[in-house]
């Protein structure tokens, strides 16, 4: 199995070098900028050579970065990068290649670009109603949509409700960047940002991309810089060119496109289709009539993943680290390549936890991988203070107010503090977040507790709960919603 790990360097602002030009003031909206024009001093140069600060100016891959300085490509999501997190090649999928068609006919992989969006809960409801898997290339800030992981959005909600229901998510680069027309330092920070939105919002990255435009190319390097980051490289034998069409009239080309050059013949056929959530009438009109189409004619719907043979759990990578956390102990990735990822909604692990419901089951607890795990019978372990001058009798043994019994000839005892069913103490200034929960000895009484507003939670972070906080209802083992 082979392993590499990638060291990017420290990733703050993507500021592409270049010879010095003037310095555009933006003290008034659109002043000039660009080739022998200037720079946007501390703002955006648009599409269109005007300087400026709002969406229109900033918003994804229409900023010119050589004479900007605040471009959404140049500001990413909050958090530690993704950088130097463990990137192990498993599985038989290729990452060295753009991928273009399933490895078995009769199936179809039906994909979607850009999003999420406005129409995309609306491309939920019709896949639930026809019990159909699709993939979604998600880019992290693009449209001037704002940043996925932000909750004010809603996207967040959109994405967990998208992976709970089984669909499969890749990256489709963090502003919608042109891969082959970008320096490497661009390429990288296009795809570590979206990592970091994804970190930030499930604690894994996709291993599945999708290249904006389907550029891609080995003369440009972005094919190695995918190999590097350890991701397989998605195209398409069936594009519909929805994009074109997004009118109630024009939509029909694309669906005799699709007619036309999907095959009756599923026994020797296979697709990979591209379309886009972003677009109504792909929503409205196109889907529908691909998935009944496909089916009549005999084939599967499918993942890209399951279009390809690959599992489940190889379709992801974790990402421990998350944003705001000074005190979080980053747990080391499993060398096991076949690490277990949190739970699927598909045929295989039909459990999923129910949207932000604060009981639901965490996953299990891997010991290789976290952090804090107390070895029974460790000498290390701190224990209280015994006096053995003021305290020199032996416990009861076998009673029931203290069943435990003390080795013979011990002794220095050990006597549990009184009315604490939980002996362990953490050290003091512990710096792991998770605190075990205290002993309330009167049931009624229930301590007052804030609602989070940094991520934040339980009582090392001042008694705080995420329950109707703005990022979810639940706490973590470590200390964060």
């Amino acid at each position: 199995m082979k392993h590499l790990k990638v060291a990017i360097g420290v990733i703050a602002l993507v500021i592409t070098q270049t010879a010095a030009v003037p310095q555009a003031s933006i003290a008034a909206e659109n002043t000039l900028c660009g080739p022998g024009l200037g720079k946007c001093v501390g703002g955006c140069c648009s599409e269109f050579g005007h300087c400026g600060t709002t969406t229109q100016y900033c918003s994804g891959s229409q900023c010119q970065l050589d004479y900007s300085d605040s471009c959404d490509t140049q500001v990413g999501p909050g958090g530690r990068s993704t950088e130097n997190i463990d990137r192990p090649f498993f599985g038989d999928v290729p990452y060295a290649e753009t991928i273009t068609e399933c490895d078995s006919p009769g199936l179809v992989a039906l994909t979607f670009d850009d999003g999420p969006y406005e129409y995309t809960n609306q491309l939920l409801d019709l896949l639930d109603e026809y019990k159909v898997k699709a993939t979604f290339f998600i880019a992290g800030h693009n449209r001037g949509k704002g940043r996925i992981d932000d909750e004010s959005t809603g996207y967040p909600r959109v994405l967990r409700r998208m992976r709970n229901a089984g669909h499969q998510l890749a990256s489709h680069t963090w502003t919608h960047r042109n891969l082959n027309g970008v320096s490497e330092h661009v390429q990288r920070t296009e795809m570590i940002y979206n990592e970091m939105a994804f970190r930030n919002i499930f604690g894994f990255v996709p291993t599945y991309m999708r290249p904006p435009f389907l550029e891609c190319g080995s003369s440009s390097g972005c094919i190695d810089t995918m190999e590097e980051l350890g991701y397989h490289v998605i195209s398409t034998n069936l594009d519909t060119k929805d994009y074109e069409n997004d009118d109630p009239v024009l939509i029909q080309k694309s669906k005799d496109k699709f007619f036309s050059m999907q095959s009756s013949d599923e026994t020797d056929h296979s697709y990979i289709v591209l379309a886009h959530d972003v677009h109504y009438q792909t929503v409205v009109t196109l889907a529908k009539y691909m998935i009944e189409t496909s089916r009549e004619r005999g084939y599967k719907l499918v993942t890209v993943g399951e279009c390809l043979g690959d599992p489940p759990g190889n379709w992801y990578r974790l990402a421990p680290s998350r944003r705001g956390l000074d005190t979080y102990q980053e747990i080391p990735p499993a060398n096991d390549t076949n690490q277990e990822l949190p739970p699927v909604n598909n045929d295989t692990n039909p459990y999923t936890p129910p949207e932000n419901d604060p009981n639901q089951e965490l996953p299990p607890v891997n010991n290789d991988t976290n952090p804090y795990t107390p070895p029974e019978n460790d000498p290390n372990q701190e224990l209280p203070p015994v006096n053995n001058d003021t305290n020199p009798e032996l416990p009861p043994v076998n009673n029931d107010t203290n069943p435990w019994t003390p080795p013979g000839n011990n002794t220095n005892p050990w006597v549990p503090p009184e009315n604490n069913t939980n002996p362990w103490t953490p050290p003091e200034n512990n710096t792991y977040p998770w605190t075990p929960p205290i002993n309330n000895t009167d049931p009624g009484e229930t301590p007052k507790l804030n609602v989070s507003t940094d991520q934040r939670c339980g009582v090392e972070h001042g008694n705080t709960t995420c329950k109707d906080s703005l990022f979810g209802d639940c706490c973590s083992y470590f200390g964060y919603w």
